[in-house]
């Protein structure tokens, strides 16, 4: 090859070359966007821990897991909202070394709530929920007590996030607001039910699965 063709040959090469490069320079990648929603429907797993004071006696800890059920939508704003049900069960209260089971129901009053990152996943989320004792056994077998005998429980800070890899929110919250029933409620045991299930001190821990369906 001569030198001018091999001269023409490489001159086109080198324009090639820059084509090329001016186009990546404006390539711009296309932005991600996640799924309008993602529905979700998973088993969902609550502990909640109550801690009562009782000078100069041992403090009574109480720690309640329950299981459930998180039905909702994660959406691609990062809003989530979950419809949350629960097992009925039983906790123990150990009482000064004498067990104390106190049967329950639990409700959620309204939709759980709140907004984590698509990107990072963290947010906080808002819950309310409402404990039902059902009935007392203190050792001779469990007595119906009588209604209304509820506890209210706002959690309205539950901080955490959605690991990103496995998709489940995990989100814990220290100190939630408690109302007690009516002293006159609950057999009129409403105060000592209050006081037991109140705290002062009181943290509750929740996570299920929020991948798609």
């Amino acid at each position: 090859m001569n030198r001018k063709a091999l001269f023409g040959a490489s001159k086109g090469v080198f324009v090639a070359m820059g084509a090329a490069l001016v186009l990546a320079a404006c390539y711009q990648p296309p932005a991600y966007h996640p799924p309008a929603a993602w529905n979700f429907d998973s088993a969902a797993d609550t502990d909640l821990s109550i801690t009562i004071e009782q000078p100069p006696d041992p403090n009574i800890d109480i720690a309640v897991p329950i299981p459930g059920h998180a039905t909702g939508t994660w959406a691609g704003s990062g809003a989530l909202d979950a419809a949350l049900t629960f097992d009925d069960g039983v906790m123990t209260i150990d009482f000064n070394g004498s067990p104390i089971l106190v049967g329950y129901e639990m409700d959620a009053t309204s939709d759980a709530t709140g907004t984590f990152s698509r990107t990072t996943g963290t947010g906080t989320l808002s819950a309310a929920l409402a404990l039902t004792v059902t009935s007392v056994d203190l050792g001779d077998g469990p007595s119906p007590i009588g209604q209304p005998c509820v506890v209210g429980m706002a959690a309205t800070n539950l901080a955490g996030a959605v690991d990103l890899g496995t998709n489940v929110l995990s989100v814990h919250q220290d100190g939630f607001a408690v109302t007690p029933p009516a002293a006159e409620d609950c057999d009129f045991l409403g105060e000592a039910i209050g006081t037991l299930l109140g705290g002062p001190i009181n943290s509750i821990d929740l996570s299920f699965s929020v991948a798609g369906v």
